[in-house]
C-alpha cells in the first residue's frame, strides 16, 4: 500500500474511532449517583450484608426515574424500578435482554453456568427451557406432581407435631424432599440425607456469591488465571469448593434415577419422563433437573416461613383463612389440591405471600447483548440489568413501581389477602414477582403449588402464635425482616406452633 494511501486509511480509522467514542460519550446513561474516574461508583455499591434493593429504591426516588444506573470499574448496572419498564425492556425487547451476566466466580469457575438459571442465552439454554416448560411450565403439566407434594406436606405436618421447636429445619427438609421426589422419584428418609445436605450447601454458596457487590474477579476476569497460592486468590479455592458441591448436587440424584430405571423400579418423575423421551440428551436433562431443584428448594422455604410470620402478626387473616378451609374441607381430612378451586381466600393468602415477602427482591440479573436506547437513556452492550421487584416508592415517578408500591397496593407493608378479592382487586403480583421476559422463573407453578399445600395444611391443623420470652414471661413479637441475598429469607425468630386439637393430631398421625 502506498504511503499516502496508508496515511489516509489511518486518519480515517482514527476519525471513525473518535466519532464512535464521542457518540457513546454523548449518550445519556440512566441517572444515578455520581462516580469517580476509573472506579466509577465502586464506593456506592451496597455492602453484602445490606438490603441492596432498598438502596436502589432510594436512588430511584432521589434521581426521579424508573430506570437508574451505576458503573463500577467499567461495568454498567441498570436498575429497573417499575413493572412497566420491566415489561418493556426484559419482555418486549427480550431478544437483546435475555442473556445472563458472565458470573466468573460462581458460573464459569464454580460450574453453576451449566444450569438453566445462570446459563448464557444460547441454543443449549433454549433446549433446556423447552424441556422445563413441557414438564412443569403450565398448571396442567405441573398438576401431575400434586400427589407427591401432598405426601411430603403430610410428612411435614408430622415432623412439626413431633418437634415444633425446629420448624424451620422441617421446612427445609420438606422443600428438598418434595423437589427430589418430583424431580428424581427419590424418597428422602431423614434430615441427614446426603443429597439434601449437599443441595443446601450449594444453594447457600450461590446466594452468598451472586448478590451485589461482586468479587473482584467479576470485574477483572483475568484474575481467574492466578495460581491458587497467590496472595488474595482465596476466591480460587472457593470456586473449587463451589464446583465440587454443585456437580455433586446434580450428579448424585440423577444417578439414583438412572439406576431405578435400569432396575425397572423408577416411579414417575421429571427425570424419568425426560429420559424416556430424550435418552440421547442425558447431560442436558441432568442440568435441567438440577435447575428445578436449585430454583425451587430455597424459594419455597422462604415463602412458607414468611407465611408462619404472617399468621402470627395478622391473627384476623389467619382466622379467616382457617374458617374457609373448615367450611370447604371439614375437620375429618387434610386439605388437598382438589380443594383449591373452592378456597379463594387461601389462594389470595398465597398470592399476598409472594408480594409481601418478595423472595428474589432483585430478580435474576439480565445482560444486554446489544446497545440500546430506551426512553432516551443509553444502555450499553454488556450492561447488567436488575429488576427491583421489591421496590416501594412514596410517589409515582414514571409508571408503576413493584411489590411494595403504595400507589398500587394500599398499605403495602401490611399483609392483606383481601386486596386481591372483590370487584376492584389490586394488581396480581404473580405477573412480576417471578421475573420478566424469557428469563422469568419457569418453575412458577411448581413453587405456587408447593406453597399452597404447605400453608393450607398448616392452617388446618396448627395454631401459630407468639413465643413467650422465658426471662420476662411476655410475648415475643416477630419482625418481618428480609435478609440480604439473591434469595432473601425472613430473619428467623422464636415462634410458638401447636396442634389445634386432638382430632387434628389424629389426622396428622394417620400419615404413613
Amino acid at each position: 500500500m502506498d504511503r499516502p494511501v496508508a496515511v489516509t486509511v489511518l486518519v480515517a480509522l482514527i476519525i471513525c474511532v473518535f466519532t464512535v467514542y464521542s457518540w457513546r460519550r454523548r449518550q445519556k446513561l440512566p441517572p444515578g449517583p455520581p462516580g469517580y474516574p476509573i472506579i466509577g461508583n465502586l464506593f456506592d455499591m451496597p455492602a453484602h450484608d445490606t438490603q441492596t434493593w432498598l438502596t436502589f429504591a432510594d436512588w430511584a426516588e432521589r434521581y426521579g426515574s424508573d430506570i437508574s444506573s451505576l458503573t463500577v470499574l467499567g461495568q454498567t448496572f441498570v436498575i429497573l424500578n417499575s413493572v412497566e419498564v420491566g415489561n418493556e425492556m426484559l419482555g418486549a425487547k427480550s431478544a437483546i435482554y435475555s442473556d445472563r451476566p458472565r458470573l466468573v466466580l460462581t458460573g464459569e469457575m464454580g460450574g453453576w453456568n451449566q444450569g438453566i438459571g445462570t446459563a448464557p442465552y444460547n441454543d443449549r439454554w433454549k433446549v433446556m427451557r423447552k424441556l422445563f416448560h413441557g414438564a412443569i411450565g403450565t398448571p396442567a403439566a405441573n398438576s401431575r406432581f400434586d400427589s407427591g407434594k401432598e405426601i411430603e406436606a403430610r410428612k411435614l405436618m408430622r415432623n412439626i407435631l413431633n418437634d415444633p421447636e425446629h420448624v424451620l429445619d422441617h421446612l427445609r427438609l420438606s422443600a428438598g424432599a418434595t423437589i427430589l421426589r418430583d424431580t428424581y422419584g427419590y424418597d428422602v428418609k431423614d434430615k441427614d440425607d446426603l443429597i439434601i445436605r449437599t443441595a443446601l450447601e450449594a444453594l447457600n454458596q450461590f446466594s452468598r456469591t451472586t448478590s451485589p457487590p461482586y468479587y473482584a474477579v467479576e470485574y477483572f476476569p483475568a484474575l481467574k488465571h492466578l495460581p491458587t497460592w497467590f496472595p488474595g486468590a482465596y476466591f480460587k479455592r472457593l470456586a473449587v469448593h463451589i464446583r465440587n458441591t454443585v456437580e455433586t448436587m446434580a450428579q448424585m440424584p440423577f444417578d439414583f434415577t438412572k439406576k431405578d430405571i435400569t432396575e425397572g423400579s423408577a416411579p414417575h418423575s421429571f427425570v424419568s419422563s425426560l429420559l424416556e423421551s430424550y435418552p440421547e440428551d442425558e447431560t442436558i436433562i441432568k442440568w435441567t433437573a438440577e435447575s428445578l431443584y436449585s430454583g425451587a428448594a430455597d424459594t419455597s422455604v422462604s415463602s412458607i416461613y414468611a407465611g408462619l410470620l404472617a399468621m402470627i402478626l395478622y391473627p384476623e387473616v389467619t382466622e379467616k383463612a382457617r374458617n374457609e378451609i373448615e367450611s370447604v374441607v371439614g375437620s375429618d381430612r387434610l386439605p388437598s389440591f382438589s380443594d383449591r378451586p373452592y378456597l379463594p381466600y387461601v389462594n389470595a393468602f398465597i398470592k399476598e405471600l409472594f408480594r409481601w415477602n418478595t423472595v428474589t427482591p432483585l430478580g435474576g440479573p439480565h445482560r444486554s447483548t446489544e446497545q440500546d436506547v430506551h426512553k432516551g437513556y443509553y444502555i450499553p452492550k454488556g450492561a447488567i440489568l436488575l429488576a427491583n421487584i421489591w421496590y416501594s416508592s412514596c410517589f409515582i415517578v414514571s409508571g408503576q413501581k413493584m411489590s411494595h408500591d403504595p400507589n398500587k397496593y394500599k398499605d403495602p407493608m401490611k399483609f392483606n389477602p383481601d386486596r386481591f378479592l372483590g370487584p376492584n382487586p389490586e394488581p396480581d403480583p404473580m405477573e412480576f414477582t417471578f421475573g420478566f421476559g424469557r428469563r422469568s422463573c419457569p418453575g412458577i407453578w411448581f413453587a405456587d403449588a408447593a406453597v399452597y399445600i404447605g400453608i393450607s395444611m398448616i392452617l388446618a391443623v396448627f395454631t401459630v402464635t407468639k413465643a413467650i420470652d422465658p426471662k420476662t414471661g411476655g410475648p415475643i413479637t416477630p419482625v418481618h425482616y428480609q435478609l440480604p441475598g439473591t434469595v432473601s429469607h425472613p430473619k428467623p425468630c422464636k415462634i410458638n406452633i401447636q396442634v389445634r386439637n386432638e382430632k387434628a393430631a389424629s389426622l396428622i398421625m394417620q400419615v404413613e
